[in-house]
């Protein structure tokens, strides 16, 4: 299957947006204009769950296929999208039908939340026709061969396109694997990340070591208390419930206060969320790997101490009181 668009495929650095009116919403949405096979290449899905074999057809010349966050949550329900007229770039001479709505389609795997909601046109053959050779350059040409083929399929087509692909002064200069065009798009996306990995594992250990380092301390100064709770008769499993469920106790009188503080803040968008869209599920995932890290830094920190402690004998105990 071959695609033509015109800034839409995946990776684009190149963009272009116009504003569609809705009833009474207005959204500034991606321009997307393609031809019919780009949803067989890309394989865009259906919101009805069809996947894409309903989309090509449903793609006219006054039809646009849209995404279904083009308009927030609240504002519109996705299917009920479907068919509505839209009025293009303000204008009302330009009215067109949503023929089909799709799943939300991620700009790259770094920009969930930056620019994703788009309009698709109809790029007909007739303006590609007439398209001026310099106008070509912004045409992107997108190409979804069968599964098994042999990885060498770029290599043969060069070879034959001289001869075959070339028409007057157009040819094919090179062809990449979106593999290949992704990975380096994503270059200072990953390279981000891997630096603030390497801050995170380092803020981590030094949380680790505080963290340890108090309960350690805070246990060690406990230890002819422990020793006497155990010469008036009480286990050391006793013993080290009752130490790690105060240890987790102030974890969790610290923890409530500071998930209100924090989820305040996100819910005001006070938190860079470029990349990474906000919302409460996310907000508690994250909150509950705190949590579990914090406490097991926190039972390590105690258990050392503790079963030291926990072998003094009780008559050492006795006289140091």
């Amino acid at each position: 299957a071959i695609a033509i668009s015109g800034y839409a495929r995946p990776y684009c650095l190149g963009n272009s947006t116009f504003d569609l009116q809705i009833d009474t919403l207005t959204a500034n949405v991606l321009r997307r204009p393609v031809t019919k096979e780009f949803f067989q290449v890309f394989r865009y899905e259906n919101v009805d769950g069809s996947g894409w074999e309903k989309l090509p057809e449903a793609l006219e010349e006054q039809t646009v296929i849209v995404s279904e966050n083009i308009l927030a949550e609240s504002s519109d329900e996705k299917h009920a999208l479907l068919n509505k007229e839209v009025i293009l770039s303000r204008d009302s001479t330009q009215v067109y039908r949503m023929a089909a709505v799709t799943k939300k389609v991620r700009y790259s795997e770094f920009n969930g939340n930056f620019n994703d909601s788009y309009a698709a046109l109809l790029l007909p053959e007739k303006d590609l026709v007439d398209l001026a050779p310099n106008d070509i350059s912004w045409l992107e040409f997108s190409i979804r061969v069968k599964a098994g083929t042999d990885a060498r399929f770029p290599e043969r087509v060069m070879q034959e396109a001289n001869a075959q692909y070339s028409v007057g002064n157009i040819f094919i200069l090179t062809i990449e694997s979106y593999a290949q065009i992704g990975a380096e798009f994503n270059t200072p996306y990953t390279n981000r990340v891997k630096s603030r990995l390497w801050m995170l594992v380092f803020l981590l250990v030094n949380i680790f070591l505080g963290i340890i380092g108090t309960f350690w301390f805070r246990t060690q100064q406990r230890r002819a208390e422990l020793g006497l709770r155990v010469a008036l008769g009480s286990t050391r499993r006793g013993l080290w419930e009752l130490l790690n469920g105060e240890g987790l106790l102030l974890l969790t009188l610290a923890t409530l206060p500071a998930l209100v503080i924090c989820y305040n803040i996100g819910y005001a968008d006070l938190t860079d969320n470029w990349y990474i869209e906000w919302g409460a599920i996310r907000f508690l995932i994250v909150a509950l790997i705190a949590y579990v890290l914090m406490a097991a830094m926190i039972l390590v920190g105690i258990w050392y101490p503790a079963w030291q402690a926990m072998k003094v004998q009780p008559a050492e105990a006795l006289c140091d009181e």
